[in-house]
């Protein structure tokens, strides 16, 4: 009989061991807060650029409007013809952006006092050092801006306009669509985003901002320096007018300082 041996031998299989439920749980928790934390940060920080590229915008348009004063551009044809039949013909270019977000304080000697809306006749305007002849104000109305223009409060747009009786000032005729006004623009903001408010600051207090309900930038040929006007008052030694623009779903804003003297600075 014939034995046959067999030699049998048994590899062993060493099993590694898996991820369990609950630490699959704990990356992917850590994962989503990671996820969660990068797209809330980009959100924000688009947010951040279209305020600025906003910003930029604004202080163009302002600029424009000082470089059509200094290089004595003229108006559309509507406009020179409201001159000649009105007999102005020694009118010095004069261009300008008004401002109008509903919201007044009056300058009463204490920084950031605020004062009721409308009904306010102390309107005045300012540029440097040097006070330009007073202009009237008319007050009173939750739709009255400078010089009693019947133009509706908005934080959203802005308007660009010729002052065509260098008056320094968007005067009555700025709320005209028909040519035969000051008005030449309106200027809509992006979806979300505002001009949040209006400020002036003094020289003798540079850290005390004077709220402004609504403001107009003007300039005229031969003079880079601005005019700032407002129904609310304004004294003749005015550092620089401040416009801040702001997102309403975040906390970004930017802020444009246009210096009495003619220069304009983003922050």
């Amino acid at each position: 009989m014939i034995k046959k041996n067999f030699n049998l031998k048994f590899k062993s299989v060493h099993f590694r061991k898996g991820m369990t439920y609950v630490e699959l749980i704990v990356v992917l928790t850590i994962f989503s807060i990671m996820s969660a934390v990068v797209i809330f940060d980009y959100n924000s920080f688009q947010s951040r650029i279209v305020i600025k590229n906003l910003s930029n915008d604004i202080a163009l348009k302002i600029g424009e409007a000082q470089k059509n004063a200094m290089s004595g551009k003229l108006p559309p044809l509507d406009q020179q013809n409201f001159l000649k039949e009105n007999g102005i013909i020694d009118w010095r270019p004069s261009y300008g952006v008004y401002f109008n977000i509903g919201e007044l304080r009056i300058d009463t000697g204490q920084s950031g006092q605020e004062a009721q809306k409308g009904g306010a006749d102390v309107g005045g305007v300012g540029a440097g050092t040097e006070q330009p002849p007073q202009v009237g104000r008319e007050g009173g109305g939750d739709d009255v801006g400078i010089g009693g223009i019947d133009t509706k409060y908005s934080q959203t747009s802005f308007i660009y306009f010729a002052d065509l009786l260098n008056t320094g000032i968007c005067d009555d005729t700025c709320s005209s669509r028909s040519g035969d006004g000051d008005y030449l623009n309106t200027f809509s903001l992006p979806k979300n985003d505002v001009i949040s408010g209006l400020s002036i600051y003094y020289q003798d207090k540079p850290d005390a901002a004077i709220r402004q309900g609504n403001l107009a930038f003007t300039f005229t040929r031969s003079r880079p320096e601005v005019v700032f006007a407002s129904n609310g008052s304004i004294l003749p030694n005015v550092l620089y007018a401040e416009i801040r623009v702001s997102s309403t779903k975040s906390s970004s804003n930017s802020l444009i300082k246009v210096y009495s003297s003619g220069r304009i600075q983003i922050n």
